[in-house]
């Protein structure tokens, strides 16, 4: 069933408001990539972004090292956060910090592979390359069989062990219970970058579901999906984006980015 919630086109942001930010939160797979690969003029991209007065706080579903490798090689980025919210590597050389505490459920690795093996046994799942890599969360491959129906007997699963569950593009994760992207930016956001109006200086950006928190209205007024994320309209419900952009993938974050650029010139 598809939401009633209107999908706007980014024109229709004031250009007060754009100037009023002080972050880009932003996925970055097919959000920032284009079939799978940064395009060729993001690191311009993002240095137009900077130029701007923007700060720019890529967010993650992929692991610990990737975060890692990106912090320290992308340029005018304030770090990663990653395993979609429950880590932070700031900028540079720096070390990679929990924003979770995984304590909190009792047994927490053990039910993580428990529940791996039990949701294996019923879909014959296929791990990620880098699962073993992660240091919250086991992953497997987001297959096209995989229908709704699926991930939400997935995500009854999981919360039978005392699990999250959620899925993007490329991977689904058994994960924490309560961890989300949103709640880790602003954490990092207020405490780190110097925002002290979270809901309305923060723009965020995705594709997905698993970038759900980012577009909920309550936690940031201003955010965009890039143009797949309307493959995901009937998941995602009434938690759409507030814009949609007209290209998909990176070619639609390049697209917000002009955007913002021109809009904050005045």
């Amino acid at each position: 069933m598809k939401s009633d919630k209107r999908l706007l086109p980014l024109s229709t942001m004031p250009e007060l408001s754009a100037r009023r930010l002080k972050l880009v939160a932003t996925d970055i797979d097919d959000t920032l990539t284009v079939k799978g690969y940064f395009p060729q003029n993001f690191i311009s991209t993002l240095a137009q972004l900077a130029k701007s007065g923007l700060q720019i706080l890529p967010v993650t579903g992929r692991h610990a090292g990737t975060a890692k490798t990106l912090a320290c090689y992308l340029p005018h980025i304030a770090g990663v956060i990653a395993e979609n919210g429950a880590v932070f590597v700031p900028a540079k050389d720096g070390p990679i910090e929990y924003l979770c505490d995984t304590s909190r459920v009792p047994d927490f690795r053990k039910r993580l592979d428990e529940a791996y093996d039990a949701i294996d046994a019923r879909f014959n799942v296929t791990p990620t390359g880098e699962d073993a890599l992660r240091l919250t969360e086991r992953t497997f491959v987001r297959e096209d069989r995989f229908t709704t129906e699926d991930f939400e007997q997935m995500e009854e699963m999981a919360s039978s062990y005392g699990l999250g569950f959620m899925y993007s593009t490329v991977h689904a994760h058994l994960m924490l219970p309560g961890v989300n992207k949103a709640d880790s930016v602003i954490r990092v956001a207020t405490e780190r970058l110097g925002v002290t109006n979270p809901r309305l200086q923060i723009m965020t950006v995705g594709d997905s579901p698993n970038d759900r928190s980012l577009f909920l209205s309550e936690n940031f007024l201003y955010s965009a999906g890039v143009r797949n994320v309307a493959d995901f309209e009937s998941a995602l419900g009434r938690d759409l984006p507030r814009y949609l952009l007209n290209q998909r993938e990176g070619r639609g974050f390049s697209e917000l980015v002009r955007f913002l650029v021109e809009a904050r010139k005045g």
